[in-house]
């Protein structure tokens, strides 16, 4: 790790961290997250998940981990709203999942469906392109 001169803070060259290389990429980036925390609010209010409890949508093409007490793993899953409608060979789940639903391949990558990251904090997303990196304090 680089150390940052307190006169590099001051000028605006400690923008490097996160990809940003100048107060302008600093300020494309703050906007993304913005945007990102904005519209990840707008698709958790109850009106969108009620638009999208009708789609049923098949997870398949990859190994689906269940969590279930059998340490389960099958090879698609069907969603419905915000609920797990069916689990299982890809065969039975497009089955339950009829004729109207959504197909996502995940090219042979696991998914835990309910899995939920804990620690992300959509108010703190923001300020994450303003953390300058001080490098190792002694």
């Amino acid at each position: 790790m680089s150390r940052i001169a307190a006169s590099d803070l001051q000028n605006g060259a400690a923008f490097c961290r996160h990809g940003a290389r100048s107060p302008a990429d600093a300020r494309r980036r703050e906007f993304l997250q913005t945007a990102a925390a904005v519209a990840g609010a707008v698709a958790l209010s109850p009106g969108m998940a009620a638009a999208q409890s009708a789609v049923t949508t098949v997870v398949k093409g990859g190994t689906v981990l269940p969590v279930d007490a059998q340490f389960s793993q099958v090879q698609a899953m069907a969603i419905r709203g915000n609920k797990v409608l069916a689990v299982g060979s890809e065969a039975d789940v497009m089955k339950a999942a009829g004729p109207n639903a959504k197909g996502v391949d995940v090219s042979g990558k696991t998914v835990l469906p309910g899995f939920i990251e804990p620690h992300m904090h959509f108010a703190l997303l923001g300020a994450v392109g303003y953390w300058p990196d001080l490098g190792v304090l002694h």
